[in-house]
């Protein structure tokens, strides 16, 4: 309940920060787009978990690798770690604190993207839900197939560019 209550919140915020409405209003309005996008919302998570856990474990790998060969290649030049250890003594211990250490750093730093992930996600839906094309688009899919698209061979956008207002 409390992760759901979080979920909520962040979307809340993001279209908060969308539409610089109140809170409330935002709440409303999220909670319309994303009942609207249920199955969206659950694809895009999962996918979007799966990708985020390989990055996290890519990272903590990479880091634990680069710790494994940095303690038993010793670069350096000193054999004072292998002397007090043993030369056939793999540092476990070390390795562990490593491993550790770059998982909480990869799930901060995939803790971003998901917060990215989720913007975008949001964005898409508030988008959606207006039902206007962006000006940029040459063709249109879906629902959007009966609407006027603004393209640059518009006669509006020539009198826009002489300092006056284009009609949409």
């Amino acid at each position: 309940m409390e992760q759901f209550i979080r979920y909520i919140n962040r979307s809340t915020l993001i279209i908060a920060a969308i539409t610089g409405k109140g809170y409330c209003a935002s709440a409303r309005k999220t909670g319309s787009l994303l009942l609207a996008n249920v199955l969206r919302v659950a694809a895009v998570s999962i996918a979007s978990r799966v990708v985020l856990l390989l990055g996290q474990l890519f990272v903590c790998a990479a880091a634990t690798t680069g710790a494994w060969w940095w303690l038993t290649n010793d670069p350096v030049g000193t054999r004072q770690a292998q002397v007090s250890l043993g030369k056939n003594v793999p540092p476990v211990a070390s390795l562990c604190v490593v491993a550790l250490g770059s998982w909480l750093v990869g799930r901060a730093v995939m803790g971003v993207y998901w917060v990215v992930i989720d913007s975008v996600m949001m964005c898409f839906f508030y988008d959606s839900d207006k039902d206007r094309p962006l000006p940029t688009t040459n063709t249109i899919l879906g629902r959007w197939r009966n609407k006027r698209i603004i393209i640059e061979e518009d006669e509006d956008w020539s009198d826009a560019d002489a300092g006056g207002k284009r009609s949409v």
